[in-house]
């Protein structure tokens, strides 16, 4: 039973790390939200995190990529986005058991490649198995479902939006709840949060002039998830870099939005990881105690009231020693 408790405890902690917490009750609480709004979304994500986290357990896992939980939570978001992008079917069931299945290796093959440039595959393993499922099943074996970008409210309600459209639930109350958990366990990263949503909203009142919903809802879509992100790392970024990287990131949304139109595959969150990768390379590493402390004067002896004696011929002994 103990060891019951303790696997459930680890499972809830590294769910939590979604949202960079490490805290069970958080993890408790965030699964559970789903489940108040969304039932048939909350059994896809709880049961593909379940079975990443087995997976994780009972196979050999670096222990660095065990401890960020990443296995689940990539498990637990491939849920979710094939649940919001497709209905259900025996073959949506049949990809949904497979991927999930396939996520664990994805993700250990994305942690030993981007180890060598010190990154963290973060959510790109889910963002990849998806865009397989999209490509190898297409429209002959899933139904894709409409367009989970709704249209736009006016007012404070468009951040929490926002926020929802992240965890693929356009819900403004579902976005709050998901906030005031967050100012109850991270005030400082809830802040960021919602600064990095607002600002994303801000510039696409500027980039977009045809009053498009669906482009102002993927500008939105990753930089609340950015600001969180990059206000939760070890060594912080300055209030002023994160929100230049959240503005940075509708850029990056743009681009890619031009760039997958052609192949037809969901965007999902690769702005927030190309962006958080790109704010990782460009960050300037912190000079050491020793470096940055100036360097001590020199000091200089100086030879005072020193008497130099004769130099005295070698005796007998001496010169046979020397000799």
């Amino acid at each position: 039973m103990k060891q019951l408790f303790d696997h459930g405890k680890k499972y809830l902690r590294n769910m939590s790390q979604s949202l960079f917490l490490e805290s069970a009750l958080f993890g408790a609480l965030f699964i559970a939200s789903f489940a108040l709004f969304d039932l048939p979304l909350f059994y896809c994500g709880l049961g593909a995190s379940l079975i990443g986290y087995a997976a994780q357990t009972r196979t050999s896992t670096p222990m660095m990529l065990k401890a960020s939980g990443l296995i689940p939570i990539n498990c637990f978001f491939f849920g979710i986005a094939l649940a919001s992008l497709y209905d259900f079917s025996p073959a949506f069931f049949f990809f949904l058991i497979g991927g999930t299945l396939c996520v664990p290796f994805v993700t250990k093959a994305f942690y030993e490649i981007l180890s060598h440039w010190k990154l963290s595959p973060y959510i790109i393993p889910y963002i990849f198995a998806i865009w397989l499922v999209s490509l190898c099943a297409g429209e002959s074996w899933l139904t894709p479902r409409t367009s989970p970008f709704g249209p736009e409210p006016l007012g404070i309600a468009t951040p929490f939006l926002s926020m929802g459209r992240m965890l693929f639930l356009p819900s403004p109350l579902f976005g709050g709840l998901i906030c005031a958990l967050l100012f109850v366990f991270s005030p400082r990263r809830a802040i960021y949060f919602l600064i990095g949503t607002v600002v994303a909203l801000g510039a696409a009142s500027i980039l977009i002039t045809d009053s498009s919903d669906l482009s102002k809802g993927l500008l939105t879509y990753s930089a609340g998830l950015l600001g969180l992100g990059l206000s939760s790392f070890h060594e912080r970024f300055s209030g002023k870099t994160i929100i230049l990287f959240c503005v940075l990131s509708s850029f990056v949304t743009l681009a890619l939005n031009q760039l997958l139109r052609q192949p037809i595959l969901p965007l999902l969150s690769l702005p927030y990881v190309l962006t958080v990768w790109l704010a990782i390379l460009s960050r300037t590493p912190r000079l050491s105690e020793n470096l940055r402390r100036p360097l001590a004067p020199v000091k200089v002896a100086v030879f005072e009231n020193v008497h130099f004696s004769k130099p005295q011929a070698p005796t007998v002994e001496e010169s046979e020693k020397v000799a």
